[in-house]
């Protein structure tokens, strides 16, 4: 059995909850998933996302949770909750532009893998961003795409560091009996173009 672990991150503004961002991992040795994987795992996103801070207006936050819940990557049944030891406190941005709410920037995730005909990528929503993270045309800016593609680089020395995978998981379908597979992230990049989340009613 492959265990793979969601690090859950919770956004909020000041009318309330945000968003959720989901971010995988397993181990490199693929073993089960402990308690020190956990705290390991949400530390990486934790100084990811910090470092990312001066991209989001001051009325923004966010907080990394400390369980991780756990899955068989290849059936996808749910395993028992792993709890990290301690809990991150909230985290606000610096920028003190101003916003627009649903709009911001993403962070394309890439592997080397093939799966059914298709590369798996995957990705990260940044929203809000600040207004100074975009240029004169609207577009995300060079600064902004410096700022991440670093990030992005250090996330992934990181977790190496702390013997974990960062992953993207292609999810098992019984429909079209797919198994599932978790694969692991080569790169990360911002998107050339702003992103937009809309509230389904």
């Amino acid at each position: 059995m492959s265990e793979i672990a969601t690090v859950v991150t919770e956004w909020h503004g000041a009318t309330g909850p945000l968003a959720v961002t989901k971010m995988r991992f397993q181990r490199s040795d693929f073993g089960s998933w402990l308690a020190a994987d956990t705290q390991n795992a949400a530390g990486v996103v934790n100084e990811f996302l910090t470092d990312l801070m001066p991209l989001f207006p001051a009325a923004v936050d966010f907080e990394v949770q400390d369980v991780c819940h756990v899955n068989d990557s290849v059936t996808g049944a749910l395993l028992p909750d792993v709890m990290g030891t301690g809990p991150y406190t909230p985290v606000s941005g610096t920028s003190g532009a101003g916003f627009q709410a649903g709009s911001g920037l993403r962070v394309n995730w890439s592997t080397s893998t093939v799966l059914r005909g298709r590369h798996v990528r995957g990705g990260t929503y940044l929203i809000p961003a600040a207004d100074d993270a975009f240029d004169a045309l609207g577009l995300p800016s060079a600064a902004a795409s410096v700022l991440i593609a670093g990030e992005c680089t250090e996330l992934l020395s990181e977790d190496v560091t702390h013997g974990l995978i960062f992953c993207i998981w292609s999810r098992p379908s019984i429909a079209h009996s797919y198994v599932g597979l978790a694969v692991p992230v080569t790169g990360g990049e911002m998107s050339a173009f702003p992103a937009g989340l809309r509230r389904r009613r």
